[in-house]
Parts: C-alpha cells; sequence; structure tokens
C-alpha cells in the first residue's frame, strides 16, 4: 500500500511543467499518488496535465478557480489519502530517489514532522549552477532564539506528516506570500521536529517567473510580521497582528530604520542578480549586482565569494552526471 502522496500546484507553469511531472513519475519508489491541483491556469497548463493524467493512473488533476499558492496547497492535503505527503513545484525536479530516500530518513527519524533535503540549484535550461545545503537546527533556534536555523528550507524540497500539518491548520491561506516560512514557524513552536536530510535528493530552479523573483520595491513587513511573531512565540508572548507590527516598524529611530532598509534593500538586489545570472540576463544581472555592491559592498562581496565557491564544488560534481546522461544519449 502506498505511504506517500506527492502533491503539487500550478499557475501557468507550462514552460517547465513536463519536466517537473516526468520526475516525479521516474521515481525509483513507484508506488505513490500524484494529486496536481490546477489553480485556474489559462495557458496550456490544463492540455499538459490531461496528457499525462490519461497516460499514468497515479495521476490526480484538480482544478479551481484561480486562488493563490496557499489554498492550491490546502486543497492538495486534504486531498491526499497517504500518511507522508511530499510537496513539489512545477517548475523543478525530483532526482529520481527522492520518495524513497525520504521515506527511509522518516523510518529512522519517527519524531520528524517534517523533512527536507538538500537541493542543487539549476538554471532555466535545467543546467546546475549551485546548491543549497541549509542545515536545520530546531534545538539551536529555540535555544538560541533564532527562527533562522530552521526557516531557511526549500519548500518544494520538503515531506510531511499529512496529520501533524493538518492539525495545524495547513498553510495560512490569508498569506500570499511566505506561506511557507510561516508553516515551518507553527511547526517549530508547536513543539514539532523538522531536520534536513543531508542529501541531495531535488533540484531547485532559479529563474526569472519563479516566485522566489524578489520584488525589491515590495515592503517587506509580511516577512517581519512572520519571523518577529516566531520569536515572539519562541518567547512565551502572544502574537501581533500586522498593524501592530507596522507600527512597531514605524516607531524606529530614524537612523536605525535607514540601516535596517539598506540591508534588506541589498539583500534583495542580490538575490536578484543571482537570479538573472541563472537566466543569462547579464544586463540585468550587472545592474542589480553593481547597486547591491554600491549599498553594501563587503556583505555582497562575501556573498558573491560564497555562491562562486558553491558553484565550482556544484560544477566538479555535476560534470560526471552529464558525461554519464550523454553516453546514454538521455539529458536530465
Amino acid at each position: 500500500m502506498a505511504k506517500v502522496s506527492v502533491v503539487m500546484p500550478v499557475y501557468n507553469g507550462e514552460r517547465f511543467l513536463e519536466e517537473a511531472i516526468s520526475s516525479v513519475l521516474n521515481q525509483t519508489l513507484s508506488d505513490f499518488e500524484f494529486v496536481i491541483v490546477d489553480d485556474g491556469s489559462t495557458d496550456s497548463t490544463p492540455a499538459i496535465l490531461e496528457q499525462f493524467r490519461q497516460l499514468d493512473p497515479r495521476i490526480q488533476v484538480h482544478r479551481q478557480d484561480n486562488q493563490g499558492q496557499a489554498p492550491a496547497q490546502n486543497l492538495g492535503l486534504s486531498l491526499a489519502t497517504n500518511c507522508y505527503v511530499a510537496m513539489m513545484d512545477a517548475d523543478d525536479r525530483m532526482l529520481p530517489n527522492r520518495l524513497e530516500r525520504q521515506l527511509r530518513f522518516f523510518t529512522d527519524n519517527p519524531g520528524c514532522s517534517l523533512i527536507c533535503s538538500y537541493s542543487y540549484l539549476i538554471d532555466a535550461k535545467g543546467k546546475r549552477i549551485g546548491k543549497s545545503q541549509n542545515e536545520v537546527d530546531v534545538a539551536a533556534g529555540i535555544r538560541e532564539l533564532d527562527p533562522s536555523r530552521f526557516l531557511e528550507i526549500v519548500h518544494p524540497s520538503v515531506m510531511m506528516k499529512k496529520e501533524d500539518i493538518l492539525k495545524l491548520g495547513g498553510y495560512n491561506g490569508n498569506l500570499t506570500t511566505l506561506e511557507d516560512r510561516d508553516l515551518w514557524g507553527r511547526v517549530v513552536t508547536n513543539g514539532m521536529l523538522i531536520k534536513c536530510q543531508p542529501e541531495f535528493l531535488f533540484e531547485y530552479r532559479l529563474h526569472g517567473k519563479s516566485r522566489t523573483m524578489i520584488n525589491i520595491f515590495e515592503p517587506n513587513i509580511m516577512g517581519r510580521f512572520i519571523s518577529l511573531n516566531i520569536l515572539r512565540r519562541l518567547k512565551g508572548q502572544r502574537d501581533l497582528s500586522l498593524q501592530e507590527v507596522q507600527n512597531l516598524l514605524d516607531s524606529r529611530p530614524f537612523l536605525t530604520k535607514c540601516l535596517e532598509e539598506r540591508k534588506v534593500f541589498a539583500t534583495r538586489l542580490y538575490k536578484n542578480a543571482t537570479r538573472m545570472y541563472a537566466e543569462k540576463d547579464m544586463v540585468l544581472f550587472a545592474l542589480f549586482f553593481g547597486a547591491a555592491m554600491a549599498l553594501r559592498p563587503l556583505d555582497t562581496a562575501k556573498r558573491a565569494l560564497g555562491r562562486v565557491h558553491t558553484n565550482l564544488g556544484a560544477a566538479a560534481i555535476a560534470q560526471p552526471r552529464r558525461d554519464n546522461e550523454n553516453s546514454s544519449s538521455r539529458e536530465g
């Protein structure tokens, strides 16, 4: 009997959808159900989904009017019939042994409610350009009152215990962004455990139209709202409303506000620069990177040097795999 359901929301995902679905269907673990929620797509997504649904009985397609990511994820969770749910995005790729290895990790770590894995970063063409190896240490995050110890997770690399997540109400449907970070925070502050499996089981795509593309001019109130309330819960304090957080931020001294906003703005510029590099848009890359350097030269240079080191390591790891694929006339 299947133990795992794969849940994938999609909205106008025609560009990478076939790659994403194929990576799920080609898992070494074949006994699973694949729940896809089409969140009101207006491109060729419905036709692509129908083609795959007719070819593979493991696929279930459910269509709803466009409501956003969190409602689509919650619908997928509610429709999943198995105790473990692996999340998936329509522009990424699972490595072939992801489901098998993550189920084994849950068996070895029965106290976990949610796990994630290391991920390769890929560009729009599917080429590996870096790695994500963020460590998750819930105990240290609680001890040090540092939510970043358990919030830096590649969302579609996550597998969760459905029962535990539903006890928390699933994803917060009132949030239009960062609903994943909000969920990780509620998992931890409700006494549940998150662990990161130290294996590369996922390929996370960076491209200009991905949900992770940062609007540099968008207010950062939601991120601060989520992080501040996680911190307050760790201290045994009540959550603040969005307006209360806004009032708190507005009351900061002018100089403090300027310094903090400069850091946030520079970080967004740098993240967009990495995405433009992945898209090979060197003009926008130079624009974003140059602006980040102008605002915070030391921090930006350190991050860039770290990225260069990571990319070299990823290239060294990826090269044998590309050679093997070429020898079998198969491209990943």
